[in-house]
């Protein structure tokens, strides 16, 4: 009798265990909980992001780069005094003051601006790269979250249906209908189930930190918890339609094509330097008046302006000029690469999608015919008519069906947004 009471005791507890750690209890200490949509989370994604913020300072070190292309040389003054041996001499005092101005000849200034807009150009698909593959990162990890979370409500629900199972076993046991082997079997199959459901429990937490850390510029108590359905992507693509997209759409072949004119302003700069250059100068040359005894002389002050003009034997070697060209050669074969490529990569893409389309429908099947099979074995188990260990056997098929069903859809919707990014589409939204 005794040991009737300690099972029926150790089940009860059990089972307030598991009461308050699927349930939980209000805890002034537990943090906020705040449901977010796949909208909501790119939204904050875009605004609040650390790295990406981070990355956007690149736009305004570029249009410093284009204000810092404009400016013209600096004039250059100067100003000499001297003493023409007053003291023994009595040659007088004297002063000269020139101003030195270069004058950049060949349009350099303006080859400096177009190289300078075009680099910001770049500067600007970069970013938009980045986001986007900030973007793809971001959703996978939502959508993994979705599945741990899933994952987590079917654990719980298999332990819950172990945990209802021992119940009656221990009180069938109480009254003497079965062997205490039995009711203890169920009893450590439920254990088992709740150490697995903590397992993935701490997934599902881990998940949380991930999408906390995407989109929270600081430390806060607000978890975001992700909503939404992993089963609404399907779509129904043309493999032709996917390869021409890619070519036109995607940023990295803009950002090759972008590569390319830069190449150019680089050119045009290149010869814009080779051109020769005018110094100007404008000066004022003043001397007092000399009391020398042998040849005395009046002050006067002399005006004077002159041009030089700079010997360009640098010329002779034009290494500038031909890495630019290299430059432009190596970015038109990248490009042309990157063209031979894409079809490799989306036809790739679009057999994996395939595959994953039909495994869900596939998946799907499975699922009510696992289900179907542990109703009934449990429905025969409790009318005696089978035993334990059938029971036990179409509940771990039915709960391991449906984690494959699950990994199916998150395979099926990461394929999803593999397909699209190659493409350089993109409508993911759940």
């Amino acid at each position: 009798m005794i040991q009737h009471y300690l099972l029926r005791a150790s089940i009860f507890a059990y089972f307030l265990i598991s009461c308050s750690f699927l349930f939980g209890q209000e805890d002034s200490t537990q943090p906020k909980e705040l449901n977010i949509s796949y909208g909501e989370f790119i939204q904050k994604l875009s605004k609040q992001n650390l790295g990406y913020a981070a990355e956007m300072y690149n736009l305004s070190i570029a249009d410093a780069e284009i204000e810092a292309s404009k400016i013209f040389p600096d004039p250059e003054l100067s100003f000499t005094a001297y003493d023409n041996q007053e003291r023994r001499m009595k040659m007088g005092y004297g002063f000269e003051v020139e101003l030195e101005w270069d004058l950049e000849m060949g349009g350099k200034r303006k080859a400096r601006r177009n190289l300078a807009l075009a680099e910001r150009e770049l500067t600007q698909l970069e970013l938009i790269e980045y986001f986007q593959d900030l973007r793809n990162h971001s959703t996978v990890v939502f959508l993994e979250a979705i599945r741990n979370k899933l994952h987590y409500e079917l654990e719980r629900h298999s332990y819950e249906r172990m945990l209802d199972l021992a119940k009656k076993d221990s009180l069938a046991f109480a009254e003497g209908k079965i062997k205490r082997s039995r009711a203890n079997q169920i009893r450590l199959e439920a254990i088992a189930k709740y150490n697995h459901l903590q397992d993935v429990a701490d997934d599902w937490k881990t998940s949380l930190l991930d999408i906390k850390a995407l989109i929270s510029q600081q430390r806060h108590d607000t978890v975001f918890v992700p909503t939404g359905n992993l089963e609404n992507f399907d779509r129904v693509f043309n493999l032709e339609e996917l390869i021409e997209a890619a070519k036109e759409n995607r940023n990295d072949m803009i950002m090759a094509r972008h590569q390319m004119k830069i190449s150019d302003d680089k050119i045009s700069l290149e010869k814009a330097e080779r051109i020769m250059d005018l110094g100007l100068s404008i000066g004022v040359e003043n001397n007092s008046f000399a009391k020398n005894i042998i040849g005395p002389t009046p002050g006067h002050t002399a005006v004077f302006a002159g041009v030089s003009v700079p010997l360009k034997f640098s010329n002779n070697r034009d290494a500038g000029l031909k890495v630019a060209m290299y430059e432009k050669e190596k970015a038109a074969l990248l490009y042309q690469q990157m063209i031979l490529e894409i079809e490799k990569e989306i036809t790739e893409a679009y057999n994996e999608y395939i595959t994953r389309q039909e495994q869900v429908l596939a998946m799907k099947t499975n699922i009510d015919q696992a289900e179907s099979i542990f109703r009934e074995e449990l429905q025969s188990y409790l009318e005696d008519q089978t035993s334990l260990l059938e029971v036990l056997n179409a509940e771990r098929t039915f709960s391991r069906i449906q984690n494959q069903y699950l990994h199916t859809l998150l395979n099926h919707a990461t394929a999803l947004v593999e397909l699209e990014t190659l493409a350089g589409i993109w409508d993911i939204d759940f």
